[in-house]
């Protein structure tokens, strides 16, 4: 602890944060036991052709799922980590958050340099003029009650497309601002973790497992760039053989006994 706690102080750090950071929150992993996909299968629920079929031949259970989750996001509230973070950045130690969430906890909580790489469930976007729009929380309660609400198949289609919404441009309907498999990550959050990183002294991969790319490819970023990295989980994961330092800890309890003053 004493060797990362020396080079925070003398380095800043990007931070690489997963599904790990946001369990306390309320929101739970979406891989392993008790994850969403456990549940529902990634193939017909996180890909736009899944997506596309479940709307047109099984809108039941596409409403169950996004009620699901959205009642999920909207229960959800920053935690410790969240505001650890916030302070932290404030106080000069952080060069930005770089997270793999869509759950949007890290703005809420007030970080200011957040690179969302795989987008923000909250966030709404035109694939036509590109566009972009966010929901607050009451307008996604109001969409969410609607489609709650809804019982034949033909109301549960109306107010799934109320709930992705016209674009105010050229009037095509919006879409989710949220990576689903087999899509490309945006150019624009990308570039902007690669800066954090380049800004930074050291790599500190949070609760993720880092199986997942292109986010898995980040710290071998940093260290192709003679960045320290570290990796805070409780569970191993696929970046402890190649990191210059692993804590087998929750993220809390991380920061609690980092301490920097």
């Amino acid at each position: 602890m004493e060797q990362i706690r020396t080079l925070i102080r003398n380095e800043k750090t990007a931070v690489l944060c997963g599904a790990g950071i946001s369990v306390a929150s309320g929101i739970p992993a979406f891989r392993g036991t008790g994850g969403l996909w456990a549940r529902y299968d990634p193939e017909r629920f996180a890909t736009e052709e899944g997506l596309t079929s479940l709307f047109r031949n099984d809108p039941r259970v596409l409403k169950e799922f996004l009620c699901e989750w959205y009642g999920v996001l909207l229960k959800a509230e920053p935690n410790a980590v969240h505001r650890i973070l916030v302070r932290l950045e404030q106080e000069g130690w952080v060069s930005g958050v770089i997270t793999q969430n869509i759950d949007d906890l890290h703005r809420r909580a007030g970080s200011i340099r957040v690179a969302q790489i795989h987008g923000s469930a909250m966030g709404m976007r035109c694939p036509h003029c590109g566009i972009r729009r966010r929901r607050t929380p009451q307008e996604c309660r109001r969409l969410l009650n609607g489609l709650s609400s809804a019982s034949t198949r033909r109301r549960i289609r109306a107010w799934i497309l109320r709930l992705r919404g016209t674009c105010p441009e050229c009037r095509g309907r919006l879409t989710p601002a949220v990576v689903l498999f087999g899509q490309q990550l945006p150019l624009e959050p990308l570039e902007s973790a690669r800066r954090y990183i380049f800004e930074a002294g050291v790599l500190l991969c949070v609760g993720t497992s880092g199986s997942v790319y292109p986010a898995a490819s980040l710290p071998g970023y940093a260290r192709q760039h003679a960045k320290k990295v570290f990796v805070v989980n409780p569970e191993p994961t696929a970046l402890d053989f190649s990191a210059d330092g692993v804590f087998r800890q929750l993220a809390a309890d991380f920061f609690e006994k980092l301490s920097l003053h």
